[in-house]
């Protein structure tokens, strides 16, 4: 079938129904996607016009060959607006068009069997202008990720007829068919590429084996191991530095009854720093593992901001509520990295509330915002919204943590059936229970934790609710 804009379509009958086969346009041979005509002639080729030009497909199937014909092989030059095929018993073939006519006998046409001589004249990197066209195997750094290809065919018949089809074999597996004779690839990938081209002569018969140039980039200094081991040695470094600092402080308390209780609250807590950093190394981890440099850097030098804070108040039993909303808030902000801005989080404070005046036992509620994100939110589909809302009621401060995920009963079960549940335990929240334990001791009734868990109308969980009270009259232990 000859169409206007889709070139010829082979067609089967398939159920009473027609069905195209294959299809034929400019990506393979024709001159263009215009067939004003189409018959098959003798020999059982088929020919087609467009408004410059003939094609014929030799032997159409397995052995086939797409052929065209314009002006330089005796057609009619000028530009016609109509074509109709037709010929004669003997076998010739006339072109009747809107200009003249044209005839010729199939048998008579001579072709060019002969594949052209292709040759790879130069090869030149993106980043750098150097051409690298005498190395069989270039290896490149990862700056110079753009390379130009300039290639040539020789075909003595009719040169402007050549076309070329190349890939990089790595990428794709199609061949990509142009007239130019250069391509560009720009930013590709660390890894190992093979470019190659093919080339046609003016009857569509293509050399017989592709040209090949190989090269390789190279993945850059970030993406290394070692690099990734200095990151994590550094990181362990400070680690051990905050619990050196940590384990120091235990020895400047006043009294032996309140050296044995900070003693033991500052244990509690130096389990509960390692617990947090452990989760925020292995997100530095995750980030380089999957290549996302510009997010590793980020949560890096977040990272390191958050350990200088946690540093400064681990000598502190207590701090302001203002430090620890700055923590959590910049805790939130690497969650809200790490899952790739898929939950939105919101802090709302009372206008009343005296932020620096007011002190909470550091690192307190960052637990509880851990449990939200992780079991919470990160098991849930669609929306995910985190609310912290703090206010002062007869002389306590309420902190209400609000999260709309899956709720307790499903993020447990979701727990056990993952690899490993049995071996490993969060202990976040057990250490910030035994903490209001020893404050109590301390002080009785001074805190206290309630968890409600939230449903909506139709009786499915709809999230969880933390409700932590803690007196405002709490004394700072410097």
């Amino acid at each position: 079938m000859a169409t206007l804009g889709k070139g010829l379509l082979q067609c089967r009958f398939e159920n009473e129904r027609l069905v195209m086969y294959k299809q034929y346009d400019s990506r393979n041979g024709l001159s263009s996607d215009i067939a004003l005509s189409v018959l098959v002639d003798k020999n059982d080729h088929v020919w087609s016009g467009d408004y410059m030009s003939f094609s014929v497909l030799l032997n159409p199937g397995n052995r086939e060959q797409l052929i065209s014909f314009n002006e330089k092989d005796g057609l009619i030059s000028s530009y016609y607006q109509t074509l109709k095929l037709e010929q004669q018993r003997n076998g010739t073939i006339w072109g009747l068009t809107s200009m003249g006519i044209v005839s010729f006998h199939p048998d008579s046409i001579a072709l060019n069997t002969l594949p052209p001589v292709l040759l790879i004249s130069r090869v030149v990197t993106g980043g750098s202008g150097e051409s690298i066209t005498g190395e069989s195997a270039a290896t490149l750094s990862y700056k110079n990720n753009s390379l130009q290809f300039y290639y040539t065919a020789v075909c003595l018949t009719d040169p402007s007829k050549i076309r070329y089809a190349y890939r990089l074999k790595e990428l794709d597996s199609n061949w990509t068919y142009t007239n130019n004779r250069n391509v560009d690839f720009n930013f590709l990938q660390p890894g190992n590429y093979t470019f190659e081209i093919k080339a046609c002569n003016n009857n569509n018969v293509w050399t017989s084996e592709p040209l090949q140039y190989h090269f390789t980039i190279r993945q850059p200094f970030w993406q290394a191991w070692w690099f990734m081991l200095i990151v994590l040695l550094l990181a362990g470094t400070v680690f051990y530095a905050i619990f050196r600092a940590s384990m120091r402080s235990y020895k400047s308390k006043a009294t032996i009854k309140q050296q044995l209780a900070e003693l033991e609250a500052k244990a509690i807590r130096a389990q509960m720093n390692p617990h947090f950093i452990f989760n925020s190394l292995n997100a530095i981890q995750e980030t380089i593992i999957t290549e996302k440099v510009d997010a590793a850097y980020d949560y890096l030098s977040r990272f390191s901001k958050l350990l200088r804070m946690v540093l400064d108040h681990s000598e502190k039993n207590f701090i302001s509520l203002n430090s620890e909303l700055e923590t959590i808030r910049l805790y939130l902000s690497l969650e809200a990295l790490r899952f790739s801005q898929s939950f939105t989080y919101s802090v709302a404070l009372n206008e009343d509330l005296d932020k620096d005046d007011i002190f909470v036992p550091s690192l307190l509620l960052q637990p509880f915002v851990e449990n939200a994100i992780w079991h919470g939110l990160s098991n849930k589909d669609g929306e995910k919204k985190l609310l912290l809302q703090f206010e002062e009621k007869e002389g306590n401060l309420v902190c209400i943590i609000l999260d709309n995920g899956v709720g307790r009963e499903k993020a447990a079960e979701i727990k056990m059936n993952k690899l490993g549940a049995g071996r490993f335990e969060s202990k976040g929240t057990k250490l910030a229970l035994q903490r209001i334990e020893i404050l109590n001791r301390e002080r009785p009734g001074s805190a206290k934790i309630e968890t409600v868990d939230l449903y909506d109308d139709a009786g499915n969980a709809a999230g969880t609710k933390v409700i932590v009270t803690l007196a405002t009259n709490l004394k700072t232990n410097n």
